[in-house]
């Protein structure tokens, strides 16, 4: 059944599972009815590390009547990445089979020379080819084995009777879709088509329940019908059981068709984002999320009712042409002054302070933005970090003035949650840092990444480093040289605000930025 192993189908299937994988196939057929066809096949293939191309093949031994065929191909496909969720791949395969009389036929005439030749069996090669394509749970194939039709001929004499394995052509197609997290649908079908032959086709669904068992049945335009049925016995190996059922008078002189195929599989399945779902059936592999939305983050969903697609309506944005999050009524979590401190945190929101001063600014003599009650220099401006006196080097900037900051604050970047995407309402305030910058080789900036406390540390540290990276190449692509920028991580070490509510989370979901005046 195609359904089963596709790989018997089309050689462009290899390499496509998360796995490399082995699987083994017996079939009998007609049971019941005398040399009734038996086929065996064992198929292995895989992917070689990162690279797009994957490698398999398979045995294959049939036996039908009294002859019996043997051999084996070796695939090798090319795949190609369309996007994130689509990947082509063209296999070819290459092959040599032997057909022969079986070792238990008794021959009448020892005389016949072509009972003789078909004693000792005929070898040809076989070639196929075959182009798939899946994305996420749809898939299409389109296949020729048999290309060269190989003659079949057991003797040299002119009387000998002649006949060729003549070119098949495949194509199927299927989807997979989620009825809800844990059930889920696959139609699919097979057409094949044979020169001087019937069309023939194969429909099929198949009902998959949580990923580890699922059931089906196909109808196939040859008078027969099928009920299949498969389980994960663990992560390693898988059973399926088909049986067919002519619906022809065949039916009568024999019990069925019975197919039974064990896979095992090599390896662990991948899982770049580390939520517990194999990146083959990951929509969102290098980003955490839930199974029930297919292993993507919880979004908000804009409407056509929010202009700022931040998830909120108009009818309820305070903000709806600023993307802001819902613990602020739609409004961005803004630093109105500019003074590096959140409003929320802010006594003196219109004005700018320090953070010693809770936002207020006190008085400050030399102008440095350390006030006075915290100045060591009060007289002589000096960077903060130095409590206000100037450094001793002679390249230390001694006035701010001097740099041009006037109209200039460091606003820190705040994050949806679970996301190091930039919010684009952050733009405006980083290219005029990025344009500081540029302009002021002997100033860098200090990047402090932070989480809310939503996860676990590891995790946690991993994002806050990579919204700090965000921000960082976000400087860079804007001229800004990296060895003016030092990054920090300490995921949710820091909280801004350590309440466990939507509000503080958001607070807490930051890249704090402040400059280095050395």
């Amino acid at each position: 059944h195609y359904t089963i192993n596709k790989i018997g189908f089309n050689p462009g299937v290899a390499g496509l599972t998360a796995l490399p994988e082995a699987r083994m196939t017996y079939r009998s057929q007609w049971v019941g009815l005398k040399d009734a066809p038996s086929t065996q096949i064992l198929s292995l293939h895989g992917k070689y590390k990162d690279l797009p191309i994957g490698f398999g093949g398979y045995f294959y031994n049939d036996q039908v009547g009294k002859l019996r065929r043997t051999g084996g191909t070796a695939i090798v496909a090319i795949q190609h990445k369309i996007n994130e969720t689509t990947t082509a791949s063209l296999g070819l395969g290459a092959g040599y089979y032997r057909i022969r009389l079986s070792d238990n036929y008794n021959a009448r005439d020892l005389t016949d020379l072509s009972l003789a030749e078909a004693s000792a069996g005929l070898g040809f090669p076989d070639f196929s080819a075959g182009i798939y394509i899946q994305s996420k749970g749809f898939f299409v194939g389109f296949s020729v084995p048999q290309i060269l039709e190989p003659k079949l001929k057991f003797s040299d004499s002119n009387i000998a009777p002649k006949s060729a394995l003549v070119r098949h052509y495949y194509t199927m197609l299927g989807y997979r879709f989620d009825l809800n997290p844990d059930l889920s649908l696959e139609p699919s079908g097979l057409v094949k088509y044979v020169d001087n032959a019937p069309l023939q086709y194969d429909v099929a669904l198949r009902v998959f329940l949580k990923d580890l068992f699922w059931v089906g049945g196909s109808f196939r335009s040859d008078a027969a019908a099928a009920f299949m049925a498969g389980t994960d016995l663990n992560d390693r190996f898988l059973l399926a059981y088909a049986f067919d059922l002519t619906t022809s008078d065949l039916n009568t002189v024999s019990s069925g068709t019975h197919e039974i195929t064990l896979g095992y599989r090599f390896g662990k399945a991948p899982d770049r984002d580390g939520d517990g779902i194999p990146d083959d059936k990951d929509q969102c592999p290098d980003k955490p999320g839930e199974k029930a939305n297919n292993g993507c983050p919880t979004v908000p969903i804009a409407t056509l009712d929010d202009r700022d697609k931040d998830g909120i309506r108009d009818d309820i944005d305070e903000c709806p042409d600023i993307p802001g999050v819902a613990s602020n009524r739609g409004c961005p979590v803004d630093d109105f002054d500019k003074d590096g401190i959140v409003d929320a945190h802010d006594k003196c929101p219109k004005v700018p302070g320090s953070f010693a001063l809770q936002g207020c600014p006190g008085t400050d003599a030399d102008g440095d933005l350390v006030a006075d009650e915290l100045d060591d220099c009060p007289d002589e401006p000096g960077p903060q970090y130095n409590r206000g006196c100037p450094l001793p080097t002679p390249n230390v900037v001694n006035n701010v003035e001097s740099l041009d900051m006037d109209d200039f604050a460091i606003r820190d970047v705040f994050f949806d949650s679970d996301s190091d995407d930039i919010p684009a309402g952050f733009y405006e305030d980083l290219n005029k840092v990025a344009e500081f910058l540029v302009k002021h080789k002997e100033v860098k900036i200090q990047l402090s990444g932070h989480t809310d406390e939503r996860a676990s540390d590891e995790y946690n540290f991993a994002l806050a480093k990579r919204r700090v990276e965000s921000v960082m190449f976000y400087l860079i692509n804007r001229g800004v040289d990296r060895h003016q920028i030092v990054a920090d991580y300490y995921g949710e070490k820091k909280p801004l605000d350590p309440r466990k509510t939507p509000a503080s989370y958001q607070l807490n979901r930051r890249v704090e930025l402040r400059l280095l005046f050395n």
